[in-house]
């Protein structure tokens, strides 16, 4: 406790109605050709697109960027790295946008439910700008 409240990671923003809104936890802050990004906040935004069954943002060394958002979706055919790209940019800056797209049909989980980073880093890439 500090000054009579809790210190947490989480970062958040007060909204026009006076309520928090959660937009993620500090510790999924990556930093992109000098752009803060949240990891946890553009997953969801993505998650939400039709078509999307689940969605893990990681990031890969970039010569250009420093580090590279690279997204891993599982859902139809449909979805391209344009429409994502497009899609986060309706509320987010288009920085914040992956730069790299893996596809697939499901996404490769570790025992406790949670995406397997490390499968997922060694797939091939889909599609990239």
């Amino acid at each position: 406790f500090q000054d009579g409240g809790f210190l947490t990671q989480d970062i958040g923003q007060w909204r026009e109605d006076g309520l928090l809104e959660i937009l993620g936890r500090a510790d999924e802050v990556v930093i992109s050709g000098g752009e803060k990004i949240l990891l946890g906040a553009i997953e969801e935004r993505i998650r939400s697109m039709p078509g999307v069954l689940d969605a893990h943002l990681f990031t890969r060394k970039s010569a250009e960027w420093g580090e590279e958002v690279v997204c891993a979706v599982a859902g139809g055919d449909s979805i391209t790295l344009s429409s994502i790209r497009d899609h986060v940019a309706e509320f987010f800056p288009r920085s914040s946008a992956p730069r790299a797209l893996i596809l697939l049909a499901e996404m490769p989980l570790r025992g406790i439910g949670k995406p397997d980073r490390d499968t997922l880093k060694g797939l091939p890439i889909t599609e990239e700008i």
